[in-house]
């Protein structure tokens, strides 16, 4: 897709008299630096110029991108680069100083790839090319203030294109076209893919306390079967209310897997109707992990969705626990949104102040809810339901260990589609509706002429539940 990056490249002439020159030279000069050499430092600065490549005499950016071997450092100096790099040097690190200030800013960005239909045209801010495996990001800012990116087109600030990239302390921002915010469903800051043609490098990027803002439509995107993504200790934020676009802070999809830990995303929020995510899983590859992490001010604040698709899996086993999930947009949806999904372990959760559910699950089977605690949520605080896009029914679910109370609604419900399901050892108090309520009937013969099965639970009194009896 991209074009690499040319190679510079210097002969050896050969022979101990060549070494010993160069001995002497480098006790005159300095150190000199042998073009593609593995393991190579190479120090650059805004206005560098000078070939050595050393600290006291620093090169250009591109002169070292175009010299550095694999498994070379280019180190960056503070300041701002008018940049747009093309990656394609397997185990390359590109680093700034520890303390920040290290900015890749182009001004007027080129379109420089396709996507893999190869007539879709990409504009990427830091591009790393099929094949290239190992590359670090570490310490700098990019920046795409100055890129004037093209409205209606595919733009992104990095991407990871069948190539494993690691984005250690970076920060990615206003990706979003030169005439500003838009409603066109591109831009992302950080994008993920894997194309077939380089099967035996799928894009694997691995993400550690990056900070993403300023998006147009997605903060983190990761796409295509074998890809994989994680990001820790992140913060992604959104545009906040608009009516402009819906966006998602991070999306795992189309066959992709992953993690989210210890993230904060906060402010995807369309007004005209909440269909903007704070994390979006969808049609993943089974067993993405959402867990530690703080999403708020979203219009569903977690989303795990399976569309019945056949050419994608179906985001199932997921694991989503200990996050704090709430408060959701005004006038949005809920903390934790399960659908059409099998085998998810929910757990240790706080789903609170929601504008509907704390948690719900619809056409969700096999899974373990335990441990939650949903409190002041509008319409309720767990519901488990059938009517799933993809599963009519849910079945054989476990809700235990739970709290729920103050939610407008009911605190736990089991709604039409739900059956053969456990609910035990929850404490349900406070609710405005009843405290628990299961509208199925058998079969199976369950608790209370109901088709599931209740025990060891309490509500503020016995007459609190619906059918009574539930607790």
């Amino acid at each position: 897709m991209f074009k690499g990056s040319a190679r510079h490249s210097r002969r050896w002439l050969g022979g101990m008299l060549v070494m010993s020159m160069l001995g002497a030279l480098a006790s005159v000069m300095g150190p000199l630096q042998l073009a593609g050499a593995s393991g190579s430092n190479f120090y650059v600065s805004p206005t560098g110029t000078n070939p050595r490549c050393v600290a006291s005499f620093p090169c250009s950016f591109q002169y070292a991108l175009a010299n550095a071997g694999p498994s070379a450092t280019i180190h960056l100096a503070g300041g701002v680069y008018d940049e747009q790099p093309t990656i394609s040097t397997s185990g390359l690190t590109i680093e700034g100083r520890n303390n920040g200030g290290v900015v890749f800013e182009k001004t007027n960005a080129a379109q420089n790839s396709f996507k893999p239909d190869g007539v879709t045209p990409v504009t990427a801010l830091a591009y790393v090319s099929p094949g290239t495996t190992g590359v670090t990001l570490k310490n700098l800012d990019i920046d795409a203030s100055n890129a004037n990116l093209p409205a209606g087109e595919n733009y992104s600030g990095v991407y990871a294109d069948s190539a494993s990239v690691t984005l250690d302390h970076v920060r990615v921002q206003n990706v979003v076209p030169g005439t500003g915010f838009t409603g066109v469903q591109t831009g992302v800051s950080i994008y993920a893919r894997s194309d077939a043609a380089y099967p035996s490098t799928p894009a694997n990027i691995a993400m550690k306390y990056v900070t993403v803002t300023n998006y147009n439509k997605g903060g983190v995107v990761c796409v295509d079967a074998n890809t994989t993504c994680s990001i820790k200790n992140g913060t992604v934020t959104g545009h906040g209310a608009t009516t402009v676009t819906a966006q998602n802070g991070i999306e795992i999809g189309f066959g992709a897997g992953g993690s989210v830990t210890s993230t904060t995303v906060t402010g995807n929020n369309y007004t005209p109707e909440p269909q903007a995510a704070g994390v979006l899983i969808y049609d993943a590859a089974a067993g993405v992990v959402v867990t530690k992490s703080k999403l708020s001010n979203n219009d569903q604040n977690l989303v795990v969705y399976n569309d019945g698709s056949p050419s994608y899996p179906d985001s199932d086993n997921p694991t989503i626990t200990h996050n704090t999930a709430g408060p959701s947009a005004a006038g949005a949806w809920d903390g934790i949104y399960l659908e059409s999904i099998t085998g998810a372990t929910v757990s240790n959760n706080t789903a609170n102040n929601n504008a509907e559910f704390g948690i719900s699950a619809y056409g969700t089977s096999n899974s373990t809810f335990s441990g939650n605690k949903a409190s002041g949520n509008a319409q309720g605080g767990i519901y488990i339901s059938g009517d799933g896009v993809a599963n009519s029914t849910s079945e054989n679910n476990t809700v235990t260990m739970s709290t729920v109370k103050t939610n407008g609604g009911i605190g736990i419900h089991a709604d039409l589609g739900t059956a053969n399901s456990t609910f035990s050892n929850n404490r349900a108090t406070g609710n405005t509706g009843y405290d628990m309520a299961d509208e199925t009937s058998p079969p199976p013969s369950g608790t209370a002429g109901t088709a599931n099965f209740w025990s060891g639970s309490h509500c503020t009194t016995h007459a609190s539940s619906l059918p009574t009896g539930l607790c």
